[in-house]
């Protein structure tokens, strides 16, 4: 019966791992409904975002690190700093979304700002979340990070002194 348990459970996470690596792999494709006048041209318009070089992880992650949150304020005055949070942060999170969209060094420089633009007009702020999220797993972060984790551990960024190699 445990055995059982316990194969379910390694099939279960090795699917999940599976479904992540893919994920990793190919990038993700969503649609989002158009707004305005633009809905007449197409209605929909579908964007890709595939698993980003390094040089598009730091222009995002650049993004998001300019993001602050108060959690202090957050818990005091919920529904101001709310206001607050989402005209300050709106932007950032949409020129991640925009980074990783476009996904080479020169579209960025020439197109980021006319399309992050665009995505604040076109999506809603469930629709930005959600993008922001996908981004967040696609890029593979967790990955970098534990991998910065695992260097740090090992003792090589160490610069006290040198540490003899075991």
């Amino acid at each position: 019966m445990e055995e059982e348990k316990e194969r379910e459970e390694r099939s279960e996470g090795a699917l999940r791992r599976r479904a992540v690596e893919a994920l990793l792999e190919r990038g993700v494709v969503f649609e989002v409904e158009r707004r305005g006048w633009w809905r007449w041209l197409r209605p929909r318009v579908r964007m890709r975002v595939d698993p980003p070089a390094l040089g598009v992880l730091y222009a995002v992650s650049g993004e998001f690190a300019q993001m602050k949150i108060d959690e202090r304020r957050v818990e005091a005055d919920p529904l101001g700093y709310s206001f607050e949070l989402v005209r300050s942060q709106m932007r950032p999170m949409a020129r991640a979304v925009a980074f990783a969209v476009l996904g080479t060094r020169w579209k960025i420089r020439l197109f980021a700002g006319v399309y992050a633009r665009y995505l604040l007009w076109q999506l809603t702020a469930a629709q930005l979340l959600k993008l922001v999220v996908t981004v967040l797993s696609v890029s593979g972060t967790a990955d970098f990070i534990n991998s910065i984790r695992l260097i740090k551990g090992t003792g090589l960024l160490d610069t006290r002194g040198e540490r003899p190699i075991e």
